[in-house]
């Protein structure tokens, strides 16, 4: 069984963990040339579903009930998994982009995306 004082702390490193995604998206999304209108788009929707999924799950983490965390979590879980649709077609389309700089964060979000699906599925929602 969990402890709150467990609980507490994964909620705690999660957050911060989801937070420093965003940031480190949104500050790729800074690098970007938008010669191409794609990239524009791709770059407009990723940064929206970065920022969202720390937004979400900050939300989750104060929710008033098993039920509306387990809500919170969904919306949470759709909004990293969007993340890692976005940064996969970087890296798989023609978008003059620097792989190595998407690769991290694209294994960074998968992780999240299992952390956050674990949780939910224990949670008592």
């Amino acid at each position: 069984m969990t402890t709150d004082k467990a609980r507490i702390e994964f909620g705690r490193k999660t957050k911060l963990r989801c937070k420093k995604l965003a940031i480190a998206v949104l500050e790729l999304c800074d690098t970007f040339s938008y010669k191409q209108n794609s990239l524009k788009i791709i770059s407009y929707q990723l940064g929206k579903s970065a920022s969202s999924l720390n937004a979400n799950y900050h939300a989750a983490c104060r929710g008033r009930s098993g039920k509306e965390f387990y809500a919170k979590m969904s919306l949470t879980i759709e909004e990293v998994d969007e993340t890692v649709l976005w940064l996969e077609m970087l890296l798989e389309g023609k978008f003059n982009v620097e792989s190595e700089k998407i690769r991290p964060l694209l294994n960074e979000a998968i992780e999240v995306l299992k952390i956050l699906a674990t949780a939910r599925k224990n949670s008592n929602g």
